[in-house]
């Protein structure tokens, strides 16, 4: 039983006493146990609790009575610096919240408004730190203000998730601005400055430039903000490992220093003062820029940059994208319109339905028509159509209607000057719809000068038939002309010259049966032997100026004889082949088949010095193409020079062409030479 005691001296007459007295002390020592646990319990929540736990005096300065031990690992100060100095929370106040704090501690004092407030505090290691605090006056009994008390909660992590949720809100409106820009039809330079301006007020930033890449390679700022006089619109070389590094990723400026070739960029950024900062590549189908959010060594560089950056150059992309293909397609299109000015053709549509057309610049300018006028309705389309021709035409497409497919029609028109032009249309129903079209386009080609110059050439492939005929029997006579006239020479040969030679080597016999004198027989036989050598020269001359085989037998019978008696003289091996022959040459044809070939084998017989000759006939086009291949020397087909007296190279061309048709002639020093002609049949 605990018991409390207490002792005092007494003085009385028989001596020094002690009184003592005992009382029972079991309901206060009950108490106290009860108020020391219930203090360790409230201190352990405090101590517990996240929040720091403050109890102040009511001043100016909310200097601490007490501070939960949380303090510390948050702003860095221990509870006895709180304690003892009384200042410690308004010399830690953010500047920027100095001001409304203390407004709201002086309301705290003199009106009893419960303090609720976000401020920031600078932490012992210079950390801003975002607080909430929550702090109420302590009133006694009576209702007079003891102190404040209350809770300061850390909620900086809460803060930047706040403001990273506002900047991802202000990078979704930035990008949806450019993305409706972009859409609604502006020009791409209005909508990259305002990518640059929207990047500078969304980041904070002191410099944003966005590069376009151009061949070389190189770099040019194509929009910008914090750059100096001069730099829009200068040429930065750099090579292409650059545009390499810079398209795979964002780039920061640090790493964008160590690619050598990236160096005019990088002593660019320097010489702004612009030591920190990222890049990120505007890509699409291939690299189309670079944009760039850049500060200075003293400047912080928001955690988001690298994300609204390449945000941002995405929509660029697109937009830059569509404005290479719109630019592609207006020039696609002036071109479209520059080819149909120079052929005459344009290009319509028309909806039977509501007969609403579309007319290009070209047919306005067929029809003689302004094309701020719009185009004509399908009436006023008949009545320009000349009154012989309207009746078809609109026969010729009411039945498309009808039955769906394509049209031409060719027709007149008379123009409101007074002209009249031919055109050439051709239409094609899209769709047929009960009957009835639902949309046609097709073309129409102003074809008045080709129709006259079809007639022009009418008239002069007619003038050219004549000539090509009068051409052909010419040929044929002078062909004719000269066989008659080698004809008659062989005759007169035959009949005078040889005869006479005959009968001299019958006389030269007598006289050598005459004689005996051996010296007189020798000069006897020397003259037979002349005499037998020229009848032979004439007989070959014979030949040569009118083979009888080439009439009797045709073309290739000619040939081989020609090649037989040339082999007679030269050990040269040949062939004929006339299995393609399917039909013999008429007779004009045949006699120049042979006489060029004829030429081509004397030429082998004096310059090549072949072995081997080869004959190839073949019935081609409504014609004969002869090829002779040897295998001799050959020469430069290139260097062909006539030799005099001789029919010749060129001759022989000349003599093909003139029959209307060609020879081509293929050699080379050692290679051997092929000519090979054709000659057309004229009976055919």
């Amino acid at each position: 039983v605990p018991v409390d005691v207490g002792l005092a001296p007494l003085t009385t007459p028989g001596g020094s006493l002690t009184v003592a007295a005992v009382r029972e002390d079991t309901a206060r020592r009950r108490a106290e146990e009860l108020l020391r646990r219930s203090e360790a319990r409230y201190r352990l929540l405090v101590e517990r609790n996240p929040g720091i736990t403050h109890v102040s005096r009511l001043d100016a300065t909310s200097s601490t009575l007490y501070i939960s031990p949380q303090v510390e690992g948050i702003l860095g100060y221990a509870p006895a610096e709180w304690e003892a100095d009384d200042e410690l929370w308004v010399r830690l106040l953010h500047p920027e919240d100095r001001d409304l704090a203390l407004a709201a501690n002086e309301r705290l004092i003199t009106d009893g408004e419960p303090m609720v407030l976000d401020y920031r505090l600078i932490a012992r290691d210079g950390r801003v730190v975002w607080i909430h605090e929550e702090t109420d006056v302590v009133r006694d009994e009576e209702g007079r203000p003891l102190f404040a008390q209350g809770l300061l909660l850390d909620v900086t992590e809460a803060k930047r998730a706040e403001e990273a949720q506002r900047t991802h809100l202000r990078q979704l409106a930035a990008i949806a601005e450019l993305s409706q820009m972009a859409v609604a039809g502006a020009s791409l330079q209005a909508v990259v400055d305002r990518a640059v301006e929207l990047v500078v007020r969304i980041l904070g930033v002191r410099c944003v430039g966005l590069f376009e890449v151009a061949d070389g390679p190189r770099l040019v700022l194509r929009a910008g903000i914090g750059w100096r006089d001069g730099v829009a619109g200068r040429a930065i070389p750099v090579g292409p490992e650059a545009l390499t590094f810079l398209a795979d990723r964002a780039v920061p400026n640090a790493d964008l220093a160590s690619v050598p070739v990236a160096g005019p960029l990088v002593r660019l950024l320097a010489d702004h003062g612009l030591a920190d900062g990222i890049t990120v590549a505007i890509r699409g189908r291939r690299l189309l820029g670079i944009l760039g959010a850049h500060v200075g060594a003293d400047e912080p560089l928001p955690p988001a940059t690298g994300e609204l950056l390449g945000s941002v150059a995405g929509v660029l992309a697109q937009a830059i994208e569509r404005d290479e293909a719109d630019r592609a397609l207006r020039e696609r299109e002036r071109r479209l319109a520059e080819a149909q000015a120079i052929a005459h053709l344009g290009s319509w549509e028309w909806d039977p339905r509501s007969d609403r057309g579309v007319w290009s610049d070209e047919v306005f300018r067929i029809f003689g028509l302004d094309p701020a006028a719009g185009p004509l309705t399908y009436a006023e389309y008949l009545e320009a159509i000349h009154e012989e021709d309207r009746e078809r035409v609109d026969r010729t497409i009411r039945a498309a209607l009808a039955n769906g497919g394509s049209y031409e029609v060719d027709y007149r028109i008379r123009r409101s000057d007074g002209t009249e032009r031919v055109l050439h249309e051709r239409g094609r129903v899209d769709a047929v719809e009960a009957g009835e079209s639902a949309h046609l386009t097709g073309t129409v080609l102003d074809v008045t000068e080709l129709r006259r110059t079809e007639q022009e050439l009418e008239r002069t492939v007619e003038r050219l038939r004549r000539t090509d005929a009068e051409r052909r029997r010419l040929i044929g006579h002078l062909v004719r002309a000269r066989e008659e006239e080698r004809a008659r020479v062989a005759a007169d040969i035959h009949d005078d010259p040889l005869q006479k030679l005959a009968a001299l080597k019958l006389r030269v016999g007598l006289l050598r049966e005459l004689t005996g004198v051996p010296r007189q027989l020798d000069q006897i036989e020397a003259v037979d032997r002349t005499i037998d050598q020229v009848i032979s020269s004439l007989r070959n001359l014979l030949f040569e100026l009118r083979p009888h085989t080439l009439d009797r037998e045709g073309l290739a019978a000619a040939l081989r004889e020609l090649l037989q008696r040339t082999a007679e003289d030269h050990p040269t091996t040949f062939v004929v082949n006339d299995a393609a022959l399917d039909r013999e040459p008429a007779p004009d044809a045949r006699v120049i088949c042979y006489r060029i070939a004829q030429e081509a084998i004397a030429n082998v017989r004096k310059h090549a010095r072949a072995s081997h000759v080869e004959v190839v006939l073949v019935s081609e086009g409504g014609g004969t193409r002869v090829r002779i291949r040897d295998d001799g020397v050959g020469f430069d087909s290139e260097q062909i020079v006539p030799t005099p007296g001789h029919l010749g190279l060129p001759d022989m061309r000349e003599r093909a062409e003139l029959a209307g048709g060609w020879l081509r002639i293929t050699s080379a020093p050692g290679s051997g030479t092929v000519v090979e002609f054709w000659i057309p049949s004229w009976a055919a």
